[in-house]
């Protein structure tokens, strides 16, 4: 049994599954269908902009107390109107007893979502081992080390993050400083000096290594958000990094076009969009060479200007990340434990302020956001500004459908190329596996879907869908016979599919409130969505696989209906009896390209369940 603070509305998850696993097959009007749809960037700028606002007074401490009169939101030189406008403030543990709903998940039922039990602003520790050398990486990480062994209990909920070749949950929330302190001691936060494979490829030549450095981060930044989205108001992240490959800001630096200005725009969006701000700190630290005289000195002294100069625009960059989401950026300073502390000591004193825009013109250009406050020597941090897309999601899928294709078919060109870049390479290889020497170049492999990569094993958790899964498994296990056929839909590796297995029931529940749905004419609502459960073993080997693809065509009755009782579906998945299993649940939105994902060991699935829920 595990225990767990909901939020009100996934009592509906939670328990609308156990009508629909008595007895009924099927809990939605959803029409199945085998198309497969291309994953879609969902790029969203709500009417109502909501700007987080921290106030420092000349003492760099938090200012506290303001009211909605105090403040002024200026959008591209016209004034705005606030509509809502709230204070937030750090409160201890006990004064939040009792206002969030306790609940205790049944025996063998799980979600992807787990509230911190703290009401301060949650922060993300990210460390970006992809862009840092590994004597800053252990710097860095003794410094984290450090902190931990002196927090005290009680403080804001932490997540440790690592980013190498992906991006690795290492801690998830929590405020245990025991916890943390293990999670920075395991291997999982050992220094690395891996990068995508696609940073690899590029790296000789400079303009492709730049543009590889900046995707393989935007893709990052995208799946930390899909892990964050299912958890409310703000968060800060603390990105420590030696090297920052992007401007995000286009309002502040030299006009671009084409991919850069794409990067800048996704980069800007999924951050700000999901109320994320972000404080950098510089992994390099202080750095003072000795500079000895004569000719080696003036080398050196050379050397060091050329460094000082490399730095004045990273740091540069730094500045303007950090300003653009609404933190600080910290460089030239080897205390990097300072930057951690300034964050929790402030990041939890913040003001909210909703106001709808008075330019409805959702032409996708950037807006800029100047916040003021009619106090002396103030200093503020909030976002500076944000992309004015279309609200609507399914229309905003539609109009990114091309540009994500055309995203596709360049990074397959960009393969093609690679190969033929080097046939000397290519024929040895197919020298080692014995082909021909003249035979057919393999086809491509294709780029993975965001659904594809959150399916992976030990990939983060996604909560942009809220997720309830309840597991019943039978009673007794199966033996196959040799033509014997597993349950329906179940895709088994050949190696495991005459061997002793138990089935296992899945209902998933999924908030339907949350999946872009397109409304036509007649009322009725379409949209799309896919299933997913795989079956892996601890050294990631796929066992079996459920795949579905549902489209839906739904009356305004059924649509109701479907709202009230959430999302559910029910799947029979074979598991063998014996082995260390982890079992991977997921749907995908594909007109919202939100996404719901995570694991459990399946040694956590009782089977005695099945003989306490016999009548």
């Amino acid at each position: 049994m595990r225990s767990m603070k909901f939020l009100p509305g996934l009592f509906l998850l939670l328990f609308a599954f156990h009508s629909f696993a008595a007895g009924q097959s099927d809990a939605s009007p959803a029409q199945f269908s085998s198309e497969q749809s291309p994953a879609l960037t969902l790029k969203v700028a709500a009417r109502e902009v909501v700007v987080d606002v921290q106030v420092f007074d000349k003492k760099g401490q938090p200012l506290t107390g303001l009211t909605a009169d105090d403040f002024k939101v200026i959008e591209e030189r016209e004034p705005q109107s606030i509509r809502s406008f709230e204070e937030h403030r750090p409160r201890p543990a006990l004064e939040t007893e009792g206002t969030v709903i306790e609940a205790t998940l049944p025996l063998n039922t799980f979600t992807n979502y787990t509230p911190p039990r703290s009401t301060t602003s949650p922060i993300v520790i990210l460390l970006d081992a992809m862009n840092t050398d590994i004597e800053h990486q252990m710097e860095r990480r003794a410094a984290l080390i450090k902190y931990l062994k002196n927090m005290q209990p009680g403080g804001p909920p932490i997540a440790i993050f690592q980013f190498d070749r992906t991006l690795r949950l290492v801690q998830g929330f929590t405020s245990d400083p025991k916890v943390l302190l293990a999670g920075a001691n395991s291997l999982r936060d050992m220094p690395n000096d891996s990068v995508p494979p696609s940073v690899m490829a590029a790296s000789a030549n400079p303009d492709e290594l730049l543009r590889a450095r900046q995707k393989a981060i935007k893709e990052g930044m995208r799946t930390l958000t899909r892990y964050l989205a299912g958890y409310p108001g703000r968060k800060h992240m603390v990105w420590f990094t030696a090297s920052m490959p992007m401007t995000i800001n286009p309002a502040r630096v030299a006009p671009v076009t084409g991919t850069q200005k794409g990067d800048a725009q996704a980069l800007t969006d999924v951050l700000t969009i999901n109320r994320v701000t972000v404080s950098v700190v510089d992994s390099a630290g202080l750095e003072n060479p000795e500079i000895v005289p004569g000719p080696l000195g003036s080398f050196a002294r050379a050397l060091d200007s050329g460094r000082r100069l490399l730095n004045l625009e990273n740091h540069s960059n730094m500045d303007l990340v950090a300003e653009q989401a609404g933190g600080k950026a910290y460089y030239e300073t080897n205390d990097l434990t300072q930057a951690i502390t300034d964050v929790l000591n402030t990041g939890s004193n913040y003001y909210t302020l909703v106001y709808s825009t008075t330019n409805t013109n959702w032409n996708g250009e950037y807006r800029s956001i100047k916040v003021l406050v009619d106090r002396p020597d103030v200093t503020l941090r909030h976002k500076q500004g944000y992309y004015a897309l279309n609200l609507d999601p399914v229309a905003q899928a539609k109009a990114s459908s091309d540009e994500k294709r055309r995203e596709e078919a360049a990074a397959q060109e960009s393969a093609n190329e690679a190969r033929a870049a080097a046939p000397q390479l290519a024929k040895a290889t197919d020298a080692r596996s014995g082909a021909a020497p003249n035979a057919a170049p393999a086809a491509p492999i294709p780029p993975k879907t965001s659904f594809q990569t959150a399916m992976e094993l030990d990939a983060i958790p996604c909560t942009e869908l809220l997720l309830v899964a309840h597991i019943e498994p039978d009673a007794g296990q199966e033996k196959p016979r040799k033509d014997a056929p597993l349950p329906a839909e179940n895709f088994m590796k050949t190696d495991w599919q005459h061997k002793p297995f138990r089935t296992y029931t899945v209902v998933l529940n999924a908030d339907a409130g949350s999946i872009a749905l397109e409304k036509t004419p007649d009322g009725a609502r379409h949209g799309k969505i896919e299933l997913a459960a795989v079956l892996y073993t601890q050294e990631n080997e796929q066992v079996n696989s459920i795949f579905r693809s549902i489209a839906f065509a739904l009356t305004p009755d059924q649509y109701r209906k479907l709202l009230a009782t959430g999302l559910l579906t029910k799947m029979q998945l074979a598991i063998p009896a014996k082995g260390n299993f982890f079992l991977r649940l997921g749907i995908h939105d594909v007109t919202g390209d939100r996404i719901g994902a995570f694991e459990m060991p399946v040694d956590q699935i009782k089977p005695e369940a099945a003989a306490q829920n016999k009548p």
